[in-house]
């Protein structure tokens, strides 16, 4: 039979496991307030140049060869900032009932 060593044989195996869920529960919260403050600086990043040169670029969606819908992909370029956006539209149908989906 094999016996715990070190910290683990001193304490009683309840205290481990709380003491686990403890530590668990500090990684869980300090990853979702970086991932929070990681969200809010990216809003803050300033945008390009209202008169700097767009790029756009519009794409054909295709499922198994049939036409479904369209992409489009714009870029903004003003020397110091670039700017990328991608929408895509697209239209699926089943049972004779269209839905259609659009992301940005």
């Amino acid at each position: 039979m094999l016996r715990p060593s070190g910290l683990a044989a001193r304490l009683p195996s309840k205290a481990v496991t709380r003491g686990a869920s403890a530590a668990l529960a500090l990684v869980c919260l300090s990853l979702a307030a970086a991932a929070l403050a990681a969200t809010e600086s990216a809003t803050d990043w300033p945008a390009p140049a209202a008169d700097a040169p767009v790029a756009r670029e519009w794409l054909r969606v295709l499922i198994d060869g049939r036409r479904v819908g369209v992409m489009e992909t714009t870029r903004r370029d003003d020397g110091a900032l670039v700017e990328t956006t991608e929408s895509m539209r697209i239209t699926l149908e089943r049972n004779g009932s269209a839905v259609r989906l659009e992301t940005t």
